[in-house]
């Protein structure tokens, strides 16, 4: 059904939301009860003799390259994007799925960035993938591809094509899908050898934001495929983030998005504080002990010992350390003023 011209992604999952199936012989009439076009239905009907050599020819390829294909059906597929509007009817995967089950939050942005832009996304997405999240993005230049490259750092990722698989785009990205491939696994909901058309990407975001439970743009123009994601996040009902830029900068497209109601984010933790239901699903990070941080106190060091092990509130503080309190509160607001950590919403400490 995926190449019949005319039929939207919406109406396939329609379909198979009203039959539960597409292993079945489908009937003209049917198809036009439910809304399917007379034209359309014909060629839906037509459709295993239509596609019989291209979908042999396409098998060959999968077989021989080792990708997965999860379908509508499968009870693999990446139950986030069944919960959207307009589903892929398929997905192309290579890689190591498992992850897919991760919870994931994904990051984009400007491919004409600034580097203090890309170092951010980096930076933030290899905290991300270090705490157990998935990081999610668009495999394109700037922001992108520094988010995949940082979370594979310490963690994972997902690469969202907008071609085939066997079709990297853009080339320039092509030395760091090995790396990638590391602890990571490549999506795409098109044919294997899809060239990049202009008009896949915007619809491949919907993939970008649906599979994550938030969406962090970093930096984007006021024109750009960042904001079509940022809008497409919250229609699903998912976070929207982004980070504050300078008035004068040409990406100011975000703090449009922060005075429209995204949460402004500086830090790995307003993400996790910001998205309630991550705070079940994820470890905490192991930063290193206090031993090799310069200028702590013995006292000091003791308090970020113990928040690195485990975040704690100020009481929960005073039992541990068994120090009185408005000792343990002086050391907290030194802590938190040096930028060693921060406290949550949840009324823990955490460390930076």
């Amino acid at each position: 059904m995926k190449r019949i011209k005319g039929l939207s992604d919406r109406q396939v999952f329609s379909i198979f939301e009203h039959f539960g199936t597409f292993d079945r012989e489908f009937k003209k009439d049917e198809l036009v009860e439910i809304g399917i076009k007379e034209d359309i239905a014909e060629k839906i009907v037509k459709i295993k003799d239509l596609e019989d050599d291209f979908v042999d020819e396409e098998l060959k390829l999968i077989t021989k390259h080792g990708i997965k294909v999860f379908t509508l059906e499968d009870k693999d597929y990446p139950a986030e994007l069944k919960n959207i509007y307009d589903p892929p009817i398929f997905l192309f995967a290579y890689g190591n799925i498992d992850l897919l089950s991760k919870p994931k939050i994904s990051i984009v942005g400007s491919r004409k960035s600034t580097e203090r832009a890309k170092n951010f996304s980096y930076k933030i997405a290899k905290d991300l993938a270090e705490a157990g999240i998935n990081v999610v993005s668009g495999f394109a230049a700037g922001i992108d591809i520094h988010a995949h490259i940082g979370a594979v750092e310490k963690g994972s990722t997902t690469a969202v094509f907008g071609c085939g698989l066997l079709t990297v785009y853009p080339a320039s990205n092509k030395r760091y899908l090995k790396k990638i491939l590391k602890n990571g696994v490549i999506l795409s909901e098109y044919w294997l050898n899809e060239p990049p058309n202009r008009y896949n990407f915007p619809k491949r975001n919907r993939i970008i934001s649906g599979l994550s439970m938030g969406t962090l743009v970093v930096e984007a123009s006021k024109k750009s495929g960042s904001l079509i994601t940022a809008k497409l996040a919250l229609e699903q009902n998912r976070e929207l983030y982004a980070v504050p830029a300078f008035p004068d900068s040409i990406n100011t497209a975000t703090n449009f998005l922060l005075k429209s109601g995204a949460h402004l984010v500086e830090n790995y933790l307003d993400i996790i504080e910001n998205t309630p239901q991550l705070f079940k699903e994820l470890k905490i990070i192991d930063k290193k002990q206090s031993d090799n941080i310069i200028g702590l106190t013995e006292k000091n060091k003791t308090i970020y010992d113990i928040i690195a092990r485990e975040p704690s509130t100020s009481n929960e503080l005073v039992i541990k350390a068994k120090m009185e309190f408005m000792e343990i509160m002086a050391i907290l607001t030194e802590l938190e003023m040096e930028g060693f950590i921060k406290r949550g919403l949840d009324g823990k400490y955490y460390i930076y």
